[in-house]
């Protein structure tokens, strides 16, 4: 069954917030008395549902972080366990996995919202969509999320999952695939391989999720307009969160990404402070899955960096709109006095159209902080030269800060890129002391 938005582009911020408001307080209070997490928090702070009554009150509400949530898992549990009907789990990249059950209103939660959100960029029933992303590995839930939000939209899904390259253009080509959904890096690789066999297809939308391909004025960087130079059609960036279970998506004007309000509610946090900051500020992304129950969360900061962008998009409808990801907040490095995250890394050395695989490693040596950047080797050594003190000056250049690059076989590094029992390439490796 297709779920249009139902939401006129006409309706004003004051009707959406009251909606969201309505619900925000029905979700307080079953989170109150449903979750044993949050009922103890509640009352630690002298706090009673019936005391949030406005969005400034709802800030009263002390934060839930991934630490809160790793130690006290089952304490978020918000349905009995015979409710359950799904059980996901997350990749643990920057830490332990949390386990988050589902019950049969949170999968429609999840297709329902989920496929109103992805139509905005204009897939409908004609589309068939080839997902490149696993289904069922490890618990993981992307892959399986997107699967239920495409169909409930209306569009054939063809779920391929990643990998096996050759076979996965084989089945775009023959079964006239019109979208693919999978991780930049290795759609960019499946480009690569799709322009060196001369393959053609019908696929005019491209989907990413898990790695940023956005600047900060939302056009697209280097990973972005390497997929639309490869696959040489639309690329749209998606953002979600396991733990929130909840879907953001470009529409057609490519504004940002798009929040259904009757999804998730989302706050951007000043770090410091861990005050709401204004439209268009950067700040920690704080969430609410409005309505979720197998994991109930309110105010969880999932350790993003990004901002709310101020205003109603171009495509008329007044939905929050967030942009990119350029940072996890827990990823951040003061080397040799200088703030930088790995996403600015990144972007610099996608920039030189040259390195298609690379790897940072972050460690402390003599109680300081340092990168180091793994490229793969070429045939001969004064290539690898070259192509290091490269890769440094343009770092040099635009962060302020010099960075080791060392080569090493192709072989190698994809193993350590793409090891098993990960859902998403490991771009980051933190070795950094905790003391």
């Amino acid at each position: 069954m297709v779920y249009p938005y139902k939401s006129p582009k006409d309706e004003t911020v004051g009707e959406i917030r009251a909606r969201q408001l309505a619900k925000i307080k029905d979700y307080i209070e079953f989170a109150y008395h449903n979750t044993p997490y949050y009922r103890d928090l509640f009352d630690k702070n002298n706090i009673k549902p019936r005391d949030i009554s406005s969005f400034d009150d709802f800030r009263r509400i002390p934060i839930t972080t991934k630490d809160d949530l790793r130690k006290q898992n089952s304490g978020f549990f918000g349905a009995p366990e015979e409710e359950w009907i799904d059980m996901s789990c997350t990749s643990g990249t920057t830490g332990e996995s949390v386990y988050i059950p589902f019950t049969r209103n949170d999968m429609k939660r999840i297709a329902v919202w989920g496929a109103q959100t992805l139509r905005l960029s204009g897939i409908n029933e004609t589309d068939r969509i080839h997902l490149a992303m696993p289904m069922c590995a490890w618990m993981w839930m992307a892959g399986f999320g997107f699967y239920i939000c495409f169909s409930t939209a209306g569009v054939c899904v063809l779920r391929f999952g990643p990998g096996f390259s050759g076979k996965s253009l084989e089945i775009i080509k023959n079964l006239s695939a019109t979208a693919i959904i999978g991780v930049p890096s290795y759609l960019v690789k499946l480009g690569e391989m799709r322009e060196r066999m001369q393959i053609e297809t019908s696929i005019k939308r491209v989907f990413t999720i898990g790695e940023n391909i956005l600047n900060k004025d939302l056009t697209k960087n280097a990973l972005g307009k390497k997929l639309e130079e490869l696959w040489k059609t639309e690329v749209f960036s998606c953002y979600g969160a396991t733990e929130g279970t909840f879907l953001g998506v470009e529409c057609d004007r490519f504004c940002g990404h798009h929040i259904n309000p009757d999804e998730v509610y989302v706050e951007i946090l000043d770090p410091d402070t861990l005050e709401p900051v204004k439209d268009g500020e950067e700040g920690l992304v704080t969430i609410t899955p409005i309505g979720a129950r197998g994991l109930t969360l309110l105010r969880y900061v999932n350790g993003d960096m990004s901002f709310i962008i101020p205003g109603r998009c171009p495509c008329g409808r007044m939905l929050q709109r967030v942009g990119p990801v350029f940072a996890r907040i827990d990823q951040m490095m003061k080397v040799k006095g200088v703030m930088i995250y790995p996403d600015a890394i990144k972007n610099i050395i996608a920039g030189t159209g040259k390195i298609d695989l690379f790897q940072m490693e972050a460690y402390t040596e003599n109680f300081s902080n340092l990168v180091r950047i793994y490229v793969p080797s070429y045939a001969d050594e004064e290539t690898d030269r070259k192509s290091a003190i490269d890769i440094r000056e343009r770092i040099r250049l635009e962060l302020g800060v010099t960075l080791e690059v060392k080569s090493i076989s192709r072989e190698i590094l994809q193993g350590m890129i793409f090891p098993p029992g990960k859902g998403k390439p490991v771009t980051f490796v933190d070795k950094r002391s905790k003391q």
